[in-house]
């Protein structure tokens, strides 16, 4: 089964659309107002274009309260397969329940913080555990996702410093079920280079058997 790619902080159409372009699998947008990545409502529903409607769009967003994240889900006017919510703060899943999109849970982990929450979401993504809520290119620690791995649910992804030089090895050695990137193909914050795109997506093609 082929690797899912999900490409964070994307802010400019130009970027949605090379992404859509490669088939990228998730479309991520952080909702949170502190990320140098931020989009607003208004915003998102400008850049996404009509044919990303074959991609799964994430709303990331970190200690948001539910109304709120109910509102930028029920403003999304732009079509798309599915809408899920990505929960980046440590939040309790079952307070998202009623927010009108499926959920992804996070678990931030480092030396002093190993183990997994309780899982209660149908997906969850291992990133590493900053003060900023990801997109630092800083590595997960393989060691930590290896003890972790009878634990983990079918549909995990792999978040912390990825790029096109190390995601083929991270792929095959630890065999997420989804890879997530955002620093890992920028020149900016929310600037995507889209050779670096092209060269991620094509490295993660080549970590899956024929």
């Amino acid at each position: 089964m082929s690797v899912r790619i999900k490409v964070c902080g994307l802010r400019r159409r130009e970027d949605v659309e090379a992404c859509v372009d490669l088939g990228v699998d998730m479309l991520g947008f952080n909702c949170w107002s502190g990320s140098p990545r931020y989009v607003s409502a208004e915003t998102l529903n400008d850049v996404l274009p009509a044919n990303a409607e074959g991609a799964e769009v994430v709303l990331v967003f970190v200690r948001a309260e539910p109304d709120l994240v109910k509102h930028v889900v029920g403003s999304m006017h732009a079509r798309a397969a599915r809408v899920w919510v990505q929960l980046h703060g440590d939040e309790d899943p079952a307070r998202y329940a009623d927010v009108g999109a499926s959920i992804i849970q996070v678990a931030r982990l480092d030396a002093d913080h190993p183990d997994l929450p309780s899982i209660a979401a149908p997906r969850l993504l291992l990133d590493v555990r900053t003060i900023t809520f990801g997109g630092t290119g800083t590595r997960i620690d393989e060691r930590l996702v290896e003890r972790l791995r009878p634990s983990l649910p079918t549909e995990w992804m792999l978040a912390g410093g990825l790029n096109a030089s190390n995601v083929k090895d991270a792929t095959v050695r630890m065999q997420p079920w989804g890879v997530d990137v955002a620093s890992g193909v920028e020149t900016a914050p929310g600037v995507k280079d889209h050779e670096k795109l092209k060269a991620f997506v094509a490295a993660v093609r080549d970590a899956q058997p024929n």
